[in-house]
């Protein structure tokens, strides 16, 4: 159960254009991950509501990683995508991986978008990379002088 609340997911519907982006069924995750951060699953999130509109109005509510996401969801239904993206709360710094895979069947196309939270792996490249730039400002500095030294070819 643990688990289960970093790991969200939707379906949605993307062949004709009567029902491209059509939510058809959200876990309990995704509901409580909408809830949590201000949405409400019947006018934003939920089954029902068009997937594409939601990353349009995020996008034109500022969130930029919102166009990639649609751009990278359209595309899906010829295979499968994902795509590392910041979500941060006012509460929270955190990252999550988009995974985007078409389901196979006949008829309409279906797809399934899984927000995986990926913010420890996060948090851990970004001190291993805090950590690597300052032995890298160290090696460029004189020990004997404590000033600069041109890098070393």
């Amino acid at each position: 159960a643990a688990q289960d609340s970093h790991n969200t997911w939707t379906s949605f519907r993307g062949a004709d254009q009567d029902d491209a982006g059509k939510i058809v069924s959200v876990n309990r995750s995704w509901s409580r991950f909408a809830e949590e951060n201000g949405g409400d699953e019947s006018t934003i999130t939920g089954t029902g509501l068009n997937y594409f509109e939601v990353c349009e109005a995020a996008a034109a509510a500022g969130a930029s990683e919102a166009p990639v996401i649609l751009s990278k969801l359209k595309s899906v239904l010829a295979g499968e995508s994902e795509l590392e993206y910041p979500c941060h709360s006012v509460k929270e710094r955190r990252w999550f991986i988009a995974r985007i895979t078409r389901l196979p069947g006949e008829g309409k196309a279906v797809a399934l978008v899984s927000h995986v939270n990926i913010t420890q792996r996060k948090l851990a490249e970004l001190q291993i990379a805090q950590e690597a730039e300052k032995h890298r400002a160290a090696s460029l500095t004189d020990e004997l002088t404590g000033l600069a030294q041109p890098p070393r070819p």
